[in-house]
């Protein structure tokens, strides 16, 4: 395929954010820099050729120590349910005990497909909330989505979870990020999946290494990788255009972009290929 026929393919986002929070500059400089509006959210994906963009409100993270979950979930819920191509995670955070029952409920709605979790914008170790959040999860067969690399939430300590509950299915996101200065921790923990249930996405500044994408392919399969831009936090065209550009085949891009998500989410489909209609015919 050309590279042109590679970026008229409508891609699935499946890590990104939306949402206004508290924000104190003086606490949290840079944060300023974050786009939380529902329209820029809406620019991106037009330059991105985005077809689906699943979300987690920025209320429910930020700022760190102080995010609330369950209000930014109701904001975050309110808001896709009025936008066809936006879809979100619900948030769930141990140190909120309520997000529980709100996270329970949310699994059941149709604009919602799994569990958000955030461990250093929260404040907890995962290994020490691990347990709790996986048998949760288990109960509801539900997939899980999490920021990982740093030190609250290294990806290897997600796969000692995943392993322990094969029905629960991980994406440790952000391909390369690690606060210790290693490129690999997600690869290692896709490594180390007996079971087959832990995925990483492309939402990492650090995804644009000249090699690290296809590092990732050759060593883990595109199979268990899948696009995500972080938007909000990064410029989205410039994740898309990472994938395009890959030195990988074309089918492994196809797998990226938009397979594997529809691999792990069939009921997104219909809805994927609708969207796909609609930009053709705009």
């Amino acid at each position: 395929m050309t590279l042109s026929e590679i970026r008229a393919i409508p891609a699935i986002d499946i890590h990104s954010h939306f949402g206004e929070w508290e924000r104190d500059a003086a606490r949290e400089p840079g944060r300023e820099l974050i786009a939380g509006g529902r329209a820029e959210l809406r620019e991106q994906m037009r330059l991105s050729n985005i077809a689906l963009s699943v979300n987690s409100h920025f209320y429910g993270i930020f700022p760190r120590g102080g995010g609330d979950a369950v209000e930014g979930n109701r904001r975050c819920v309110a808001a896709v349910e009025r936008e066809e191509n936006l879809l979100m995670w619900a948030i769930l955070n141990p140190l909120q005990p309520e997000s529980f029952a709100q996270v329970e409920a949310l699994l059941l709605h149709p604009k919602c497909i799994g569990i958000k979790l955030h461990p250093e914008e929260h404040r907890y170790p995962i290994a020490d909330y691990g347990e709790r959040i996986y048998e949760f999860a288990a109960k509801h067969r539900a997939v899980i989505d999490t920021h990982s690399g740093e030190a609250l939430s290294m990806p290897e300590e997600f796969a000692v979870f995943a392993n322990r509950y094969p029905e629960v299915t991980t994406i440790v996101s952000h391909l390369g990020c690690g606060y210790d200065g290693a490129f690999d921790h997600q690869i290692r923990a896709v490594q180390r999946s007996v079971h087959g249930n832990l995925y990483t996405d492309t939402s990492s500044g650090k995804s644009l290494f000249c090699n690290l994408l296809e590092r990732a392919v050759r060593e883990i399969g595109s199979e268990r990788i899948l696009f995500g831009t972080d938007a909000g936090c990064y410029f989205s065209p410039m994740q898309r255009a990472r994938v395009d550009c890959a030195q990988i085949g074309d089918e492994e891009k196809k797998n990226i972009l938009y397979r594997n998500a529809l691999r792990l989410f069939p009921r997104l489909r219909e809805r994927y290929e609708r969207m796909c209609e609609k930009m053709r015919g705009e």
